[in-house]
This record gives structure tokens, C-alpha cells and sequence, in this order.
């Protein structure tokens, strides 16, 4: 194990597995949210730190940030919302009927399939870890249920 001295913690870790949420703050150069190793993806989820710095290019305007779960659990109201948002014009039913023929789905790779299921202390981690993102996140965007408080 080797200390980790970030902020002068002297938490105790193997090296690429800390958490340490405090070390992400804006603006950040892409190693700030890039673990070490290649097996743990942390920095995928840190939507609000991404968005945060397209907003200092683009307005909030030009953005629609959806959520997949609502995607997935109403594919025809997500698309009206996306061809909305690009003034593409409605959808007819045929083109409706092909964009809906497949799920939305987030599956895990083939070869993390055999793993099992996720530990809840794990769980818990990546909760407390993503909270304050995630949260943030819900602000920017003035919408509570980018939040995820529910899952």
C-alpha cells in the first residue's frame, strides 16, 4: 500500500484505487478525471464536470441532456424531444417505428458479463463518490432527477 497524500489525509491505498473526490475540482485538465488503470472507469459518470466546461464554449441552450432511463422507458417521447430540439420536424409513424424497434440498453461488456452482481458496499461507494457530481449536475440543469437519488 502506499499513502495517498492528497490535501495531507494519509489515507491508506492500493495505488489506482482511491476515491478521492476532492481531487476533481474545475477546471480540469483530463488527468485530473482519469484514474489510474484501465479497469475502473470512474471518470465516465462525472457528467457535471464534462458539461461544465462545454458551457464555458456553448450556450446552455444549445444542449439537451437526457437521462437513458427515461429514454428507455419512453423511446417515442425521447425522440419527439431530440427532433424537437435539432427543428428536424416531426416523425411519421414509419420512421417512429424504426427508431423504437430496438430497447435502449446499457449493458456491460462481454467480458465483465460473468462478474456477478454488483457488491452493495460497492454500491454504496460509488454513490457517496458520485453524489456531489451528480448533484451538481441537477443544478446546472435545473432538473432534480439528474440527481439520482433514487438509485
Amino acid at each position: 500500500m502506499k499513502r495517498n497524500k492528497t490535501r495531507g489525509r494519509g489515507r491508506q491505498c492500493r495505488p489506482g484505487t482511491c476515491l478521492v473526490r476532492d481531487a476533481v475540482i474545475r477546471p480540469l485538465p483530463r488527468r485530473s478525471v482519469t484514474p489510474a488503470g484501465d479497469r475502473v472507469r470512474l471518470q465516465v459518470g462525472l457528467y457535471a464536470v464534462y458539461l461544465l466546461d462545454w458551457l464555458t464554449v456553448f450556450s446552455k441552450e444549445q444542449f439537451l441532456v437526457l437521462r437513458l432511463e427515461d429514454h428507455a422507458s419512453n423511446v417515442s417521447y425521447t425522440m419527439h424531444r431530440v427532433f424537437q430540439f435539432l427543428s428536424l420536424g416531426p416523425l411519421s409513424e414509419k420512421q417512429m417505428a424504426l427508431m423504437t424497434k430496438s430497447p435502449a440498453s446499457n449493458a456491460r461488456r462481454p467480458e465483465d458479463r460473468n462478474l456477478g452482481p454488483m457488491w452493495p458496499v460497492t454500491q454504496r461507494i460509488l454513490q457517496d463518490f458520485y453524489r456531489p457530481f451528480n448533484a451538481k449536475l441537477a443544478q446546472v440543469l435545473a432538473d432534480k432527477a439528474f440527481a439520482w437519488r433514487k438509485t
